[in-house]
C-alpha cells in the first residue's frame, strides 16, 4: 500500500484544497512529495503559500482552479485533462480529503484517468480527530494518514 514511500521516481501529490488548510498541511508533512498539484478555488488558494511554508515544502507546485468549488462537477473532464497535461506520470498519491465534495470528485476522476494510463496511484485520507474548534484554532497539527486503496 505505502510502496510510494520507497519509490525511486518523484512522487506527485494530487490534493483538493478548501478553506481549511490542515488537511493539505498534513498530507505534505506525511507524504513528503516532490511535486504538488492542488485543485482549488481562487479564494482557497490564498492559504497555499502559508501551508507550503509551514510544511517546509520545497518541491514544485501546480495549481488548477475551478470556477465554483461547490458545483464544478460539469468541469470534471476539463480539469482532469488540465491536470493530466501538467503531470509527468510519476507515481501519484491522491488525497481524498479536503475541499468540497465536487473537488474530491474531480480528484478521484484524475486518479482513475492516471490509473488507466498505467501510472502507479495510491489513495489516501487524512484524519484529524480533534474537535472542530481545535482544528480551526490550530490547523498546523499533523493528522493521521490512512491508505485507502
Amino acid at each position: 500500500m505505502d510502496n510510494y514511500k520507497t519509490a525511486k521516481e518523484p512522487i506527485t501529490l494530487l490534493s483538493p484544497l478548501g478553506l481549511s488548510p490542515g488537511l493539505l498541511y498534513s498530507a505534505l508533512m506525511t507524504i513528503k512529495p516532490q511535486h504538488l498539484m492542488v485543485l482549488t478555488s481562487r479564494e482557497a488558494a490564498d492559504s497555499l503559500s502559508e501551508i507550503i511554508q509551514r510544511a517546509e515544502y520545497s518541491g514544485s507546485v501546480d495549481v488548477v482552479y475551478v470556477d465554483d468549488p461547490f458545483n464544478c462537477f460539469q468541469q470534471a473532464n476539463q480539469k482532469v485533462e488540465e491536470m493530466l497535461n501538467i503531470l509527468n506520470y510519476s507515481p501519484c498519491v491522491i488525497n481524498l480529503t479536503g475541499g468540497t465534495t465536487a473537488l474530491q470528485f474531480i480528484i478521484v476522476r484524475a486518479g482513475t484517468a492516471l490509473e488507466n494510463e498505467g501510472v502507479q496511484v495510491h489513495y489516501v485520507a487524512l484524519i484529524d480527530r480533534r474537535g472542530i474548534q481545535d482544528q480551526k484554532d490550530n490547523p498546523w497539527v499533523e493528522g493521521e494518514l490512512v491508505s485507502v486503496l
